[in-house]
C-alpha cells in the first residue's frame, strides 16, 4: 500500500454504523487505556510501549469520547478488549504509527490493518518523526 492512500484511509475514516462512544478515563501506556465503563482496551495492530508513547497517547484520547470497531477476535485472553479506534473521523491506532509513537504488531487473526501500519511506520521512520527524531 502506498503512504499516500494510507494517509487517505486514516483521515477520511468512516466511523461504523451503531458504534458506540466510550469515553477514556485513563490511558495507561501508548496503546492501552481503560474507559469509563471499566473495560481495558488494547489497541490492534501497534506496540506503542514507550513513555513518550503514552503521552502522545494521552494527549489525543483522555478524557474524550472515542468509538471502537473490532475485527476477528473482540477479546484478549485477559478479557480486555482488542480495537481499532476512531475518534472524530480519525484512525487512533494509524495516528499513533504515523506520528512515530508505535511500531506495527501484527495480531493475528486481527490484521486487516496491517499493511497500511507497515507502510505508516515506514514513512515515520524515513521521516524521523516520534521516536525517530
Amino acid at each position: 500500500m502506498k503512504i499516500g492512500v494510507a494517509l487517505i484511509l486514516m483521515l477520511a475514516w468512516a466511523m461504523p454504523a451503531g458504534a458506540e462512544v466510550f469515553r477514556v478515563d485513563r490511558v495507561i501506556n501508548g496503546h492501552t487505556f481503560k474507559l469509563s465503563n471499566d473495560k481495558i482496551v488494547r489497541l490492534i495492530g501497534i506496540d506503542a510501549s514507550d513513555p513518550t508513547s503514552t503521552e502522545f497517547v494521552r494527549q489525543l484520547v483522555e478524557g474524550r469520547g472515542v468509538k471502537l470497531e473490532f475485527d476477528e477476535v473482540r477479546e484478549d485472553d485477559e478479557g480486555h478488549w482488542l480495537a481499532y479506534v476512531l475518534m472524530i473521523e480519525t484512525f487512533l491506532n494509524a495516528s499513533i504509527v504515523y506520528a512515530g509513537y508505535a511500531v506495527p504488531e501484527s495480531m493475528p487473526p486481527n490484521t486487516m490493518h496491517d499493511e497500511m501500519f507497515q507502510a505508516l511506520y515506514e514513512n515515520a521512520r524515513a521521516n524521523h518523526r516520534g521516536l525517530w527524531k
